[in-house]
């Protein structure tokens, strides 16, 4: 008997999207299978997320920090067989439109594609892939794309074989709420906007940076 079987036609699974139950029983995934596999028998609670993108061990990579990297350390990304996960940017343009919008008094949020402009992408997506075509074994995943640039530049470098993958409303999907349902270790925190955790849910888990990739970037 499991605790929770999240059904959907778009589930997120490393073959690709696919139809797909998921199975949890306490703090872990312990199956993806076939949608129907799982009956309302073998769970406490079946969920119909039919029509909504379910991404079984996701984990959030978007932090906000003001750690500075010069370079993005690709090759150590590919030795350890990770992914590369970006915001890709120009940091010039980024600022420049910020200060040009303080100044005029437009800061609601219907200004930003200003800020986060076309050139900006184009130009950031398009170095940052640059870099990554001289490191074997790179992998990169380019956060929240906002201009139609960024998509095609992941689309044509895709096309060259390249293991590229982004997140953007360029994909087709329809995102009415971002999540609307959070499963954490098994535990539902997060259903129709309410949320239903507590703020000890959290766990901190102590990672080990080595003395390599604090010292500086390699490439």
């Amino acid at each position: 008997m499991f605790d929770l079987v999240i059904r959907s036609d778009r589930v997120a699974t490393p073959a690709g999207v696919e139809s797909c139950d998921v199975a949890i029983d306490g703090e872990k995934i312990v199956a993806v299978a076939s949608a129907g596999t799982f009956g309302s028998d073998s769970t406490r609670r079946l969920i119909d997320a039919t029509g909504k993108i379910v991404m079984p061990g996701g984990i959030d990579p978007h932090v906000h920090c003001k750690w500075y990297s010069p370079h993005p350390d690709f090759k150590v990304v590919a030795r350890e067989r990770g992914m590369c996960v970006m915001h890709g940017e120009d940091n010039d343009i980024v600022m420049h439109m910020y200060d040009k919008l303080i100044r005029e008094g437009r800061v609601g949020f219907e200004n930003m594609a200003e800020v986060h402009n076309a050139m900006s992408e184009d130009l950031s997506f398009r170095r940052v892939l640059g870099l990554a075509r001289n490191v074997p074994g790179i992998a990169l995943y380019f956060m929240h794309v906002s201009a139609a640039f960024g998509a095609d530049a992941v689309r044509e470098a895709r096309a060259r074989g390249m293991p590229v993958y982004n997140y953007s409303p360029w994909e087709g999907h329809q995102v009415h709420a971002w999540p609307s349902l959070t499963v954490l270790r098994g535990k539902v925190v997060v259903e129709n906007g309410n949320f239903l955790g507590d703020l000890a849910d959290g766990q901190y888990l102590y990672r080990k940076i080595s003395d390599e990739i604090r010292s500086g970037a390699m490439l």
